[in-house]
């Protein structure tokens, strides 16, 4: 019975999240087509924003089949029996890894490109020892993201026990954590380091930069402090 409800609380969270996701980046994506204005249209940047919202709600939304289809079939996955599965259950299988890594590449890709444009007026070694550091942390996490995928994919096929490459693929989530927060500690810098000099000009003014500096600010230590909350109360639960 305890193994029961934690299949089925697991299933509920996942629910909720890509859930979640899916009606997220849809709503973005229609914002940002909406709201763009019509000569940055063509930009390569608004090309990149969209496919990254694109594609996501796509893998969102058949990570929502994937939890509803066979393969989390109460059954299926307590009985460890896939007489249950069909062709259809693997083609969604792959096609959800295989979304998994374009969406990954296309944000390292338009946080690389955002990166370099507000280091534009930067002085040359500090830009380059900022886009060096961002881009190789960018390309390990793609790397273990990629091993992760191709050995979780590997193994499902072969109807084998994904237990061995579970640290694997914590170690890839973390790494992609990492690498985004990393990006966005370069934009909050800039923006603060921006509003600072605004200041020195005589322009203390509230606008959309105090904003969004404001939010870069929260999106990154306020979830961070529930995560480690939620983790020191698991850890806690554990031990009992």
């Amino acid at each position: 019975m305890k193994s029961l409800d934690d299949y089925r609380i697991y299933g509920f969270r996942l629910a909720i999240s890509y859930g979640t996701g899916f009606g997220v980046s849809l709503m973005l994506l229609v914002v940002l087509l909406l709201l763009t204005k019509a000569e940055k249209r063509k930009s390569f940047i608004f090309f990149l924003n969209a496919a990254c919202l694109l594609t996501n709600t796509i893998r969102c939304l058949l990570f929502c089949t994937w939890v509803t289809g066979n393969f989390y079939d109460p059954y299926t996955v307590l009985s460890g029996n896939r007489s249950r599965l069909t062709s259809a259950d693997f083609a969604s299988f792959i096609t959800i890894n295989i979304f998994g890594v374009i969406v990954t590449i296309l944000v390292f890709m338009s946080l690389s490109l955002q990166v370099w444009i507000v280091c534009v007026t930067t002085p040359p070694l500090q830009r380059s020892i900022i886009m060096g550091t961002t881009t190789v942390m960018a390309c390990i996490a793609l790397g273990f993201r990629l091993a992760a995928v191709y050995l979780s994919t590997k193994l499902t096929l072969n109807a084998l026990d994904t237990d061995s490459i579970l640290v694997l693929i914590a170690v890839s989530y973390i790494l992609q954590a990492v690498s985004i927060w990393m990006f966005s500690c370069v934009f909050t810098y800039k923006l603060g380091h921006a509003i600072i000099q605004r200041r020195r000009l005589n322009m203390p003014q509230f606008g959309p930069m105090q904003i969004v500096f404001i939010m870069g600010c929260q999106t990154m230590f306020v979830p961070g402090t529930f995560a480690h909350a939620s983790l020191s109360l698991e850890t806690y639960l554990t031990h009992l």
